[in-house]
């Protein structure tokens, strides 16, 4: 008898199917279908549902642990800043599906930025930053994040 790759029942799996999914809605978005992930996992699309029920819910997964790994990289960045304005902070009001932003004010001996890739648009949701003066990131900011700006300018220069 010919040899096949068993496989594995643990969360191997499962893991490398997320890593695969991840990758292609990255790369071709939420139309990527079940055939196309079983494919670029090398099973059956019938073993995708051994364990996932849908692609909703390998989406659904997904999204979970990118929130994780934010919780994960804020704790860690957390620990890192220093706030020494305290820790009030200026939320915006709700914008693009009534999200809601909340900006806090630190100061970081680092100056590191991980930019984590947001599963649902296959890229960080911000994708890029710079060190900048006031004056400087008041040329930058969308009219929505002038009030962030003043806030920040007012705490840092009083």
């Amino acid at each position: 008898m010919g040899s096949v790759d068993a496989i594995p029942m643990d969360g191997g799996r499962r893991d490398e199917i997320l890593d695969t999914a991840s990758q292609l809605f990255a790369s071709s978005g939420l139309r990527t279908s079940l055939l196309e992930i079983a494919d670029a996992c090398g099973i059956q699309p019938g073993s995708l549902y051994h364990h996932f029920d849908s692609k909703e819910a390998i989406v659904v997964e997904l999204v979970q642990r990118y929130h994780g790994e934010l919780d994960r990289i804020a704790e860690t960045a957390l620990e890192e800043l220093d706030f020494h304005w305290g820790e009030d902070f200026f939320e915006t009001a709700p914008y693009s599906g009534n999200k809601v932003a909340r900006y806090y004010l630190a100061g970081s001996e680092s100056q590191q930025v991980k930019l984590p890739v947001n599963p649902q648009l296959g890229r960080p949701e911000h994708h890029e930053f710079r060190w900048v003066g006031f004056d400087g990131a008041a040329k930058l900011v969308v009219p929505r994040i002038s009030d962030v700006l003043a806030w920040a300018r007012a705490r840092v220069e009083s």
